[in-house]
């Protein structure tokens, strides 16, 4: 739902996603969720309280062309809680850099990930990720 906040142009959410949720309760099969925290320490760092940039991802086959239909990326974040939920509608296998295994946890697909993580993320990681530096694949 957050990404209705955006312009009509930054909308890369499906009509049929949001049917699909309404109808049972729980995103559409090809959509991951990972939680992270925030270690906040203001001195001499910016904080924002909630952040969101959808995107949208397009899939290519081996030989360059393009596949049918699109999948979208939303990281977000409210208060020293970061989100971020990918969809493939392809059915791909997303998966978080090994390296960073110990600061997400995935709630979709549940997994039997810790929480709270092992190491936090920091204000300026939260500003790369919004900003499409840190994406999964």
């Amino acid at each position: 739902m957050l990404a209705l906040a955006h312009p009509e142009e930054e909308r890369f959410v499906p009509k049929e996603d949001y049917r699909f949720f309404y109808e049972h309760r729980r995103p559409p099969d090809g959509t991951f969720i990972w939680i992270a925290g925030v270690a906040i320490d203001l001195d001499g760092q910016n904080f924002s309280a909630g952040y969101s940039r959808p995107q949208r991802l397009d899939f290519w086959k081996s030989d360059g062309t393009a596949v049918e239909g699109h999948g979208y990326r939303i990281p977000f974040s409210i208060l020293s809680l970061v989100y971020e939920v990918i969809r493939d509608p392809h059915g791909g296998k997303i998966t978080k850099p090994r390296e960073l295994g110990d600061i997400w946890t995935r709630v979709r697909p549940i997994s039997t990930g810790d929480w709270p993580p092992g190491r936090w993320l920091t204000p300026k990681y939260v500003f790369d990720l919004h900003n499409g530096r840190f994406l999964t694949g």
